[in-house]
C-alpha cells in the first residue's frame, strides 16, 4: 500500500515515527479515502477530540498551496519559538 513497508505504516499508526506530508497524501490515496479521515481523534478528552476533527474538517476544505502556507506558519510556531 502506498509503496511503504506495513510495518512503517504500524509504526505511524503507533506515533513510533513522523511522515511527510506527500507521505500522507500517498497513504489516502492508496485508501482512496480524504486526508483529513487519516486524522480524525479519538481522545478521552471529548473537547480536545471535537476541537481536533473540526479543525482536520477545515483543514481539508482548503486548498494545497494555502496548507502548505499553514505548514509553514506552524513549523515556525512550534519549532523556532515564535
Amino acid at each position: 500500500m502506498a509503496g511503504v513497508h506495513p510495518s512503517y505504516i504500524g509504526r505511524l499508526e503507533r506515533a513510533d515515527i513522523n511522515t511527510s506530508l506527500d507521505m500522507i497524501d500517498a497513504i489516502a490515496k492508496a485508501l482512496d479515502a480524504p486526508i483529513y479521515l487519516l486524522f480524525i481523534v479519538k481522545s478521552k478528552d471529548k473537547q480536545k477530540e471535537l476541537a481536533l476533527n473540526e479543525l482536520n474538517h477545515t483543514l481539508s476544505l482548503q486548498s494545497a498551496q494555502k496548507l502548505q502556507m499553514l505548514k509553514r506558519v506552524i513549523n515556525e510556531i512550534l519549532y523556532k519559538g515564535c
